[in-house]
C-alpha cells in the first residue's frame, strides 16, 4: 500500500538534502561557527545532475520537484517508460550512466 502523504514527505526531505548539498549549506554553517563569511556556492541547479534509483510512487514526486527547479534528473526504471522532463534509463548501462553522470544519487 502506498501512502501519498508519506511519499510527499520523503520527497520533501530528499529535496531539502539535495538542494542543501548543491548549495553547500553545510559549509555556510561551518563558517558561521567560526564567524567567517565567504561565498562557497558557484554551482547552479542546471550544473548539478541528480540520479534517482527508481521512478515509482516515491521518486516521481521528487523528480518532478527537482526538474521544476532546474535540476537535470535521470531515473533508473525496471522498464522503459515516458518520464516527461525526467530522463529514464534501464539495465546495467543505465545504472552505470547514473553513477558516472550524477552529482547526487537518491534511492
Amino acid at each position: 500500500m502506498v501512502n501519498p502523504e508519506q511519499a510527499r514527505m520523503m520527497a520533501t526531505f530528499a529535496l531539502w538534502y539535495i538542494t542543501g548539498w548543491q548549495r553547500r549549506m553545510w559549509d555556510y554553517a561551518a563558517q558561521q561557527r567560526v564567524e567567517v563569511w565567504n561565498t562557497v556556492n558557484l554551482v547552479t541547479p542546471a550544473e548539478f545532475p541528480v540520479g534517482l534509483l527508481g521512478f515509482g510512487n516515491m521518486a516521481r514526486p521528487l523528480a518532478q520537484a527537482l526538474t521544476a527547479l532546474g535540476y537535470p534528473v535521470t531515473a533508473f526504471a525496471g522498464s522503459p517508460r515516458d518520464g516527461g522532463d525526467v530522463r529514464i534509463v534501464t539495465g546495467p548501462e543505465g545504472l552505470a550512466e547514473i553513477a558516472r553522470g550524477s552529482r547526487a544519487v537518491g534511492n
